[in-house]
């Protein structure tokens, strides 16, 4: 039997491993992402039932009838969505999928048309939307569906753009010397924004150290 951790997706596979799942100890953790065992579940693999006269006739294809949810995304939001694919995918040390993530991204990111009314007060219309509306109705259907993974993105994306709020409201205030003589640094874990000429030692919402903090190299003015 298999089971997932449903943190961070790891896969405990009875065949592979030495001991079986149900008696690995109470206060065993997952290798990857350090969730207790009581965080894993069963992965239940459904199995077509065929009678013998139905072996004999030809598969049918199936249809899925598309959700009213669905919706077309733009060129620069294929290439957000393949960018933060593939940082899940090296979070979860699938390597080779997060080269093709990666690839994608960036084909989508140099094809993609240049964003239209792209100034501070549209992004912090959207941000002040994301806060207010977006991530309480997302953590409503995460506890209603029991998926913590969910709710920890909702916790660290929630903080993150309220600190991005928070800069794009000094910056309309300050303007560029805001940024004169300092750094920008971003956390590689949850995106967290911090201003300074060193990151901090912790990272303020996910606790990261400040190793895992990418200093942002400035575009030279023309």
């Amino acid at each position: 039997m298999k089971y997932v951790c449903k943190i961070c997706g790891f896969v405990y596979d009875d065949a592979k491993e030495k001991v079986p799942f149900e008696s690995l100890p109470q206060d065993w953790v997952c290798p990857v992402c350090g969730a207790s065992k009581s965080d894993f579940k069963l992965v239940v693999e459904e199995k077509s039932k065929k009678s013998n006269k139905s072996k004999n006739k030809k598969s049918e294809t199936k249809f899925v009838e598309k959700s009213e949810d669905l919706q077309k995304l733009s060129v620069a939001e294929l290439s957000a969505l393949c960018s933060n694919l593939a940082r899940g995918c090296e979070k979860q040390y699938k390597f080779e999928e997060m080269e093709m993530f990666k690839t994608l991204a960036e084909y989508f990111s140099k094809i993609a048309p240049p964003v239209q009314n792209a100034n501070v007060e549209a992004l912090s219309s959207l941000l002040t939307e994301d806060i207010d509306e977006n991530y309480p109705n997302l953590v409503k259907v995460a506890t209603d569906e029991g998926d913590r993974g969910t709710l920890r993105v909702c916790t660290w994306g929630e903080k993150v753009s309220r600190m991005l709020a928070s800069l794009l409201s000094r910056y309309q205030k300050e303007g560029e010397e805001m940024l004169e003589n300092t750094d920008i640094w971003v956390c590689t874990i949850c995106g967290f924004v911090y201003i300074g000429e060193k990151p901090p030692e912790i990272c303020p919402v996910c606790k990261v150290q400040s190793f895992k903090f990418e200093k942002i190299e400035r575009r030279a003015s023309v």
